[in-house]
This record gives structure tokens, C-alpha cells and sequence, in this order.
């Protein structure tokens, strides 16, 4: 459905975006995550027509909207665009706000602003509201109903719930996944929340220094990340030196499956904190694997900060919170699953 290739461009003499490629399918949900800096916005303003690339194409349902010699504009593009906080017209109500750009008799006009605060679970009564006067998930909402009156063939949201506390924030996101799935609508996210993307997105593609790193299904790409740079954005990871041998790991933990190694030799393999069991350890002092050195408590999880005994290297484990848990005492890691090297 959308297609970039070969998308570069220059601010300057700063190469923001490096030969960026990328295929985005009908009624997909793409996220683009990245640290600050690494290009996510410039690359859904390219894909506007904000902004114009220095080389490369943009196709969009075969209908190429960049080709270096061509360039259609935004308002031509049927491309829908969410930008952060909404950006509402402060000067008109919800209502109008919505209807903004929509053609027709006012009645028509009226009937579509209706059906389209039904689908974004929009209550009438906040029609002749002011933006200011709603809360900020309802101010999303209007922004994602407004751009939905477009009738879009795609949607852009550019970081849109970052300004929303935490629960709404979530509750958020799931609705408004769920609504362009339902209006069959495929939606690029760009955010640098990586449990944004990974849970918003049918797909994810990690940006660094104006590159993908690396695209694929998020269950995918969480698990087998390409290097420790996308390993760490992701989400916890544990990262250990192992030395290569017969598709095993031989580190301080104990010896771990490697399945897809390369030739033996030392590597830095990773294992997510959900692949480790840590359990008080009853037997004697020399069976254990860890110390706990630090615990940071946060209620259902703790973090525990472990001293592997093998060798002087610490590594942090998110974990359901146990009482038997205290700095000082000696722990096994039972470990799940393979590793995977992040070299």
C-alpha cells in the first residue's frame, strides 16, 4: 500500500535519513521508535508532503506521491495526520473542529460530525464544547475524528498520546488501534515509548542515526534483536560475555542454548528478564549463582540488582515482588528458553 525507497534527506549539511525503506500494507499499524534525534519525525513529515526528500519514491497505493521528479501536495495526498496534543483549533467547538474541511449542507455536515463522534466513542453533549474544555484523551479523539472525516487512505500520528498520564495514555492507544482497524485504515505511529510500539503495532521499525536497525513483527524483533543498541531500546535486557561452542552459550549463568550461533568464539548473548527464575537458594553457599546486592521496590514488581558469584559482573531483573527477597541473600537463576547474540 505505501512503499519508500531510498528515502534520504538533508538539513544542511546533518544527514537526517539514509536510504530509508519501507513497506507498509492495507490496514496495518506501523510503529517507527527511536531515540530523539533519529529522524522518526522528519520521516512522517516526508510522507505528508511536509517536507520534500532529497532522493528516493514514495508510492502510495501505486500512486507515487514523491518520484524525484514529481511531488504531490498534502492536501492531495488523502493522508490523515495526528500531530502531538491534537492540535485542535482552539477557536472553534469540538464539533466544528471536526467538521473542519467536510463538505456539503450544514445538515450533511451535522450528520457526518455525529457519525464520526460515535465512532471514536465521543459523547454529543461535548459537541459545543471548547477543546479547552475537554480532557486530553477527548481532545485526541477529536484530532483522530477530524482527521478520519478526510476519509484517509493512511493515517500519521506523530507521538499522540505522550501528553496523557499513564492510564490514559493506555486506554487511549487501545481505542484508537481498535478504531482504525475497524475503519480499515493502516496508521504509521512515530514515539520513542518502545511499550508504545511494540503493543500499538502490527509491525515495528527501529530508526537509529537516520537508518532502520532493523523491521519486522514486534514479538520478532523484541526477541531477536539485531544488536545490543535495539536489545536495549526495546526493553530490559540482559547482556552477557559467553564463549561460542557446539550452538552453546558458556557463561557466568551457566551454560544456554544458542541455536542460530555463528562460529564459536566469544560473543555478547542476551536474554530477556522474563526468561529468569530467581529463587532463594537453600542449599549450601557454594550451589548459589547470584547475591542480591539492591532491591528497588515499586510495588507488584521489584528490581533486583545481582552480584553473579562466578565473576565480579552485576545485572538488574525486573521481577514479581516476594517478600523472602532481601539484600544479602544468595539466589539461583534458573533460565528459560535460548539466548540470542548482540554483538
Amino acid at each position: 500500500m505505501l512503499l519508500l525507497e531510498n528515502i534520504s534527506k538533508k538539513f544542511g549539511t546533518a544527514q537526517v535519513l539514509n536510504n530509508i525503506n519501507l513497506s507498509v500494507t492495507s490496514g496495518s499499524r506501523t510503529a517507527i521508535v527511536g531515540p530523539s534525534g533519529s529522524g522518526k519525525t522528519t520521516l512522517l513529515r516526508l510522507i505528508a508532503g511536509f517536507e520534500i526528500p532529497d532522493s528516493g519514491r514514495i508510492i502510495l497505493h501505486d500512486r507515487p506521491l514523491f518520484t524525484g521528479g514529481s511531488f504531490v501536495p498534502p492536501h492531495h495526498r488523502k493522508i490523515g495526520f495526528v500531530p502531538q496534543e491534537g492540535a485542535l483549533f482552539p477557536h472553534l467547538s469540538v464539533a466544528k473542529n471536526i467538521a473542519w474541511g467536510l463538505k456539503g449542507t450544514s445538515k450533511e455536515i451535522e450528520q457526518q460530525v455525529h457519525a464520526l463522534m460515535e465512532r471514536v466513542a465521543l459523547d454529543h453533549s461535548l459537541a459545543k464544547r471548547w477543546p479547552h474544555e475537554v480532557s486530553g484523551g477527548q481532545q485526541q479523539r477529536v484530532a483522530l475524528a477530524r482527521a478520519l472525516a478526510q476519509k484517509p487512505a493512511l493515517m500519521l500520528l506523530d507521538e499522540p498520546f505522550s501528553a496523557l498520564d499513564a492510564g490514559l495514555r493506555n486506554a487511549t492507544r487501545k481505542a484508537t488501534a481498535e478504531l482504525l482497524t475497524e475503519a480499515g485504515v493502516a496508521a504509521i505511529l512515530v514515539t520513542h515509548d518502545q511499550n508504545e510500539a511494540l503493543s500499538f503495532a502490527t509491525q515495528i521499525a527501529v530508526i537509529s542515526q537516520g537508518s532502520f536497525a532493523q523491521t519486522g513483527r514486534p514479538i520478532e524483533v523484541y526477541s531477536n534483536p539485531i544488536n545490543q543498541e535495539t536489545a536495549l531500546f526495546l526493553g530490559d535486557a540482559i547482556l552477557l560475555p559467553g564463549q561460542i561452542r557446539d550452538a552453546k552459550a558458556y557463561t557466568a549463568l551457566g551454560d544456554i542454548d544458542v541455536p542460530d550461533a555463528p562460529a564459536d568464539g566469544c560473543h555478547t548473548v542476551m536474554l530477556r528478564p522474563e526468561q529468569l527464575r530467581i529463587e532463594p537458594c537453600h542449599a549450601r553457599q557454594s550451589d548459589a549463582v547470584a547475591t542480591i546486592m539492591h532491591i528497588d521496590f515499586s510495588g507488584f514488581f521489584s528490581t533486583l540488582t545481582l552480584l553473579i558469584n562466578a565473576s565480579v559482573q552485576t545485572i538488574t531483573v525486573k521481577v514479581v515482588t516476594r517478600a523472602d527477597f532481601k539484600p544479602g541473600i544468595l539466589v539461583n537463576v534458573l533460565i528459560s528458553g535460548s539466548a540470542v547474540i548482540v554483538n
